[in-house]
């Protein structure tokens, strides 16, 4: 891992950070349910950006709830559980 400005440790510190999450690729099946949430939005008048459609297709593949702080962005998606803290403005 090279970052520039950092040394041994934070970079070490990181590859620690990191080896506790199990990295999930996308397979045409993801592909699949993106697909269909593309469209499902555009459909609805609730455009969902290209990044936020595979979060949401990955949530959705895995039978797993969301967590955001960006739950509006996941509105138009059917069938998603969005987990959010709302705050008091």
């Amino acid at each position: 891992m090279e970052v520039k400005n950092w040394g041994a440790g934070r970079r070490d510190l990181m590859r620690r950070f990191l080896a506790r999450f199990t990295t999930l690729l996308p397979d045409a099946e993801t592909a699949q349910v993106w697909a269909r949430i593309k469209s499902g939005c555009e459909k609805k008048g609730r455009p969902i950006t290209f990044a936020d459609a595979w979060i949401a297709a990955a949530a959705l593949q895995l039978n797993v709830p969301l967590a955001t702080h960006n739950a509006s962005d996941f509105e138009a998606v059917d069938g998603l559980m969005v987990l959010t803290v709302r705050t008091e403005g």
